[in-house]
């Protein structure tokens, strides 16, 4: 079936997707990136993020006691070839993964056989 000009697709209610879901539903997902204006490394640049990683970049500047230039400009020093954007969306995930500790819960039976497979 077609959908008419500018109609929006609906998002599966696909098992394992609440977060992806509620963010949708939020607003959060529909968002385009936002560009603001940063030092990093002495240079005036711009970068453009979703709110959402603009979001977790200030979360982490307060925990850490950072400025985002600070941050952006660490990041900026460690990153080798690759984009700056690219780097400091890997670094939120990256800090935020490491941040929560894992579930604790016994291994699941696909787990467990190919653990044992493996030994």
């Amino acid at each position: 079936m077609r959908r008419a000009h500018g109609e929006r697709r609906a998002v599966p209610a696909l098992p394992g997707c609440a977060l992806l879901r509620a963010q949708h539903a939020a607003g959060w997902a529909s968002h385009r990136p936002v560009c603001r204006n940063l030092t990093v490394s002495g240079r005036r640049t711009s970068m453009a993020l979703e709110p959402g990683y603009w979001d977790g970049l200030r979360d982490i500047c307060a925990r850490e006691g950072m400025t985002l230039n600070e941050l952006c400009t660490a990041i900026d020093q460690r990153r080798g070839s690759a984009r700056l954007t690219a780097s400091v969306r890997v670094f939120v995930v990256t800090y935020f993964r490491c941040a929560t500790p894992p579930p604790e819960r016994e291994l699941s039976p696909v787990l467990r056989a190919a653990i044992q497979d493996v030994g």
